[in-house]
């Protein structure tokens, strides 16, 4: 294992755009200096934000019933229709340059529902794909969605997994552009499990009913998942994941610039 990929965890007080601008900076870098680093973004939006993929283009009147329940909304480049980001998510935004890993753009996109799916393994959710873009729990729920803008082979944008979400916020759409289907959350996944095995046996006691993996679906929050994350982007792309600090200091610096003046 030799590549090495620099991580970053952003503020979540950073706004949409802030980080936005940062992606888009880094793929400059990568085209026009021939910056080698690859990097990781994560980050929890801490501001509700809703953004449309590359096939929705002058949606205002979208744009502004959105905006009417204090949300944002921005229109994109990567792939997909409309989805969100906000409190209780984990949002990855992998900068990397594809033929680092031997990756086709399909590839790429399977290495990302992989590393999702071995993530929600690790809080006993069987998660899979299906016909549509993303990770679905019983082909029914989505649990993590997948957009990505794939230009030179170098990549933005990228994955979001529901960890805590208040999943009231997808009433104000079609998710990704599915109409039969449901949207869930690693913690609302732990809550039906434990109450499942509550009805099975209504004699066990609360520890019983609960995965081993976790003691209370609150610890799903994106502070107690993002190391599980990173362990999974690492496994699937065979590579080392270090804090963006030590693999390339002077990227992390510069970032840290970028970022206060964007």
């Amino acid at each position: 294992m030799s590549r090495r990929v620099g991580h970053r965890h952003l503020n979540g007080a950073l706004s949409y755009a802030q980080i936005l601008k940062a992606q888009s900076w880094l793929v400059e870098q990568k085209y026009r200096t021939g910056l080698k680093t690859d990097v990781l973004l994560t980050v929890e939006h801490q501001h509700p934000v809703f953004t449309a993929g590359r096939r929705l283009r002058n949606q205002t009147e979208e744009k502004k019933r959105i905006e009417q329940h204090h949300a944002q909304y921005y229109e994109v480049q990567r792939g997909g229709q409309v989805t969100f980001h906000g409190p209780g998510q984990l949002v990855g935004y992998p900068i990397l340059d594809l033929r680092h890993f031997d990756l086709t753009a399909r590839c790429y996109v399977h290495t990302l529902e992989k590393l999702l799916i071995r993530l929600c393994q690790q809080y006993g959710i069987e998660a899979a794909t299906s016909d549509n873009v993303g990770v679905w729990v019983e082909n029914e729920r989505k649990i993590a969605a997948i957009g990505v803008h794939i230009a030179h082979h170098m990549t933005c944008h990228g994955f979001a997994l529901n960890c805590t979400t208040d999943l009231a916020w997808y009433d104000l759409i079609v998710p990704c552009g599915i109409t039969d289907k449901g949207v869930t959350s690693v913690a609302e996944e732990l809550r039906r499990r434990a109450l499942v095995g509550k009805t099975a046996d209504p004699q066990a006691g609360a520890e019983a009913a609960t995965p081993p993996s976790l003691a209370e679906p609150h610890q799903a929050d994106v502070d107690a998942v993002l190391p599980t994350a990173v362990h999974a982007f690492a496994a699937e792309f065979d590579c080392e994941v270090a804090p963006l600090q030590a693999v390339d200091p002077q990227l992390d610096d510069r970032l840290s610039i970028f970022l206060d003046n964007a």
